[in-house]
């Protein structure tokens, strides 16, 4: 955010709610494949497969 010093509110805003969804699609990102890989490997009841 080094680049938005001296800008006005309105761009530092734009810039920081572009940032926050990069980090929301890489956080959503890691979930779906992580869950997947869980339910492969325990059954509804948590135990192991």
């Amino acid at each position: 955010m080094l680049f938005v010093i001296g800008k006005d509110t309105e761009s530092i805003g734009i810039v920081g709610a572009i940032i926050m969804f990069f980090q929301l699609i890489l956080l959503i990102g890691a979930i779906v494949p992580t869950e997947y890989v869980l339910s492969r490997r325990f059954d509804s009841e948590g135990k192991a497969r």
